[in-house]
């Protein structure tokens, strides 16, 4: 099977820079998978800062772009901040 490589912009404090993803991910659900393109916030303030295929650590800081993400990106979104809320709400994290 052939990799290709995803290339995308992001805007970042007022400049558009370059990025590139590693590979193109499945197509089938994973936390770890790829979230598409979004909005997303670099200050975990809840305000969107930049566009683009930046990942936060946390995953309630990025805002999927339902117009350009396929459906199993914003699925792997879903399950990343499931996954994230339980590591923070589980108290033996605590």
């Amino acid at each position: 099977m052939r990799e290709a490589a995803r290339i995308g912009f992001e805007m970042i404090s007022g400049e558009c820079k370059l990025t590139k993803m590693s590979k193109t991910p499945d197509k089938e659900p994973n936390e770890n998978g790829s979230w598409g393109i979004g909005m997303y916030s670099t200050k975990g303030d809840g305000n969107a800062d930049g566009y683009g295929f930046y990942r936060p650590e946390n995953p309630n800081n990025f805002w999927p772009d339902y117009e350009c993400c396929e459906p199993w990106e914003i699925e792997n979104h879903k399950l990343a901040i499931k996954k994230y809320d339980e590591a923070v709400n589980d108290p033996s994290n605590k």
